[in-house]
């Protein structure tokens, strides 16, 4: 029985959004969830790209039959470079951005079948214990109460010189050339998105995020008064009195 990675991501993505919004009762919460499977940056960085409140996840999902020596290759480089001493504070933070799935499903003498996954750092990809069960849903927990949590394991530019790396070390310097959403909820619990050139504004402090859905927001209220305005002139021509012989 075969389970394609794309059903996998869905149904986790699902489950996150569940959960973190059962734990999450701020309403003014932003995110940043873009699925990379396939997209140009999938080869730079991995298959999710995510930063939940103020923490910053990127996630590799395989299914055990395709685990390929390609990804040993990549996961190899990576290794190499956090032993340099440059980035050796960097290990810890990938420790804690970085993951890798792999799941596959096992059936019993009764038919019966059952999702069993290997989840950790990606950094300790080859020495993850054997495919369990349970180990999917227990991830999910883990990462909605870590961003319920909100503690600052990590700076913005912590993450940034990790993401930097993965990108330079697994993609070969590459640009992403793929764009991203933003996912903001006001305290009126009304979604707004705000567009990413580049899915590496990931990386930009929330602030900065916030700021432009407020220009982007006054400058929809200006536009909008203009535009009531113009119409405003155009009826009093049109219904004003004339004088022409």
């Amino acid at each position: 029985m075969k389970i394609y990675e794309n059903i996998i991501i869905g149904n986790f993505l699902f489950g996150l959004g569940y959960r973190i919004g059962s734990k999450n009762t701020d309403l003014s919460f932003t995110s940043h969830i873009n699925l990379l499977q396939q997209t140009p940056a999938d080869k730079l960085l991995g298959d999710l790209m995510a930063k939940l409140g103020n923490k910053v996840y990127l996630i590799e999902f395989k299914e055990a039959k395709n685990r390929s020596n390609k990804e040993l290759i990549r996961h190899k480089m990576l290794e190499n470079i956090l032993k340099n001493e440059q980035y050796y504070d960097l290990l810890s933070i990938s420790k804690k951005i970085h993951w890798y799935i792999e799941t596959s499903v096992t059936q019993d003498d009764l038919n019966n079948h059952t999702l069993v996954s290997r989840i950790g750092p990606y950094v300790e990809m080859n020495s993850l214990p054997e495919h369990q069960p349970n180990v999917f849903n227990k991830f999910i927990e883990y990462i909605a109460s870590d961003v319920s949590n909100g503690s600052d394991d990590y700076t913005p530019e912590d993450a940034e010189r990790y993401l930097n790396i993965v990108r330079k070390t697994l993609g070969n310097g590459g640009k992403c050339g793929s764009g991203g959403l933003l996912l903001s909820i006001n305290p009126k619990g009304e979604i707004h998105y705000v567009v990413m050139k580049d899915i590496m504004d990931l990386r930009k402090d929330y602030k900065y995020w916030r700021n432009s859905l407020q220009q982007e927001w006054k400058g929809k209220k200006v536009e909008i008064k203009q535009q009531h305005i113009i119409r405003h002139r155009r009826e009093i021509e049109r219904d004003g009195p004339s004088f022409e012989r």
